[in-house]
């Protein structure tokens, strides 16, 4: 090849040539780093979706305790109110003494004196 045909471009071509295929080498590196960086970055991804799966498997079984609890606690109220109606009944028509019917709401309530 005839190398003299090129020093009619003068040195700042054989400088850009260079320049450039620097250019061309660091896009490839960048390339390169940016496919290795999307790689670890879709493992991370998998990683944290079991993470949060988890999470949220935990979530919900908090939930439907928590729905449990909520409904064995309004049984339980419905219970003393129907209790508390029961001994106001039985307070009427026995004519009970007021102490004896606080004694047994106190009772049923958990309140023992």
């Amino acid at each position: 090849m005839d190398f003299t045909k090129f020093e009619q471009f003068g040195p700042q071509w054989l400088f850009m040539g260079i320049v450039l295929f620097i250019l061309y080498r660091m896009i490839i590196w960048v390339m390169a780093f940016v496919k290795e960086q999307n790689a670890c970055h879709g493992k991370e991804r998998e990683t944290w979706l079991e993470v949060m799966t988890s999470m949220k498997q935990s979530i919900d079984t908090h939930n439907l305790n928590s729905l449990e609890m909520r409904s064995s606690v309004a049984e339980a109220h419905r219970f003393q109110r129907e209790e508390h109606m029961k001994q106001l009944e039985k307070s009427d028509i026995i004519c009970a003494s007021l102490k004896e019917v606080e004694a047994a709401l106190g009772r049923i309530n958990g309140y023992i004196k």
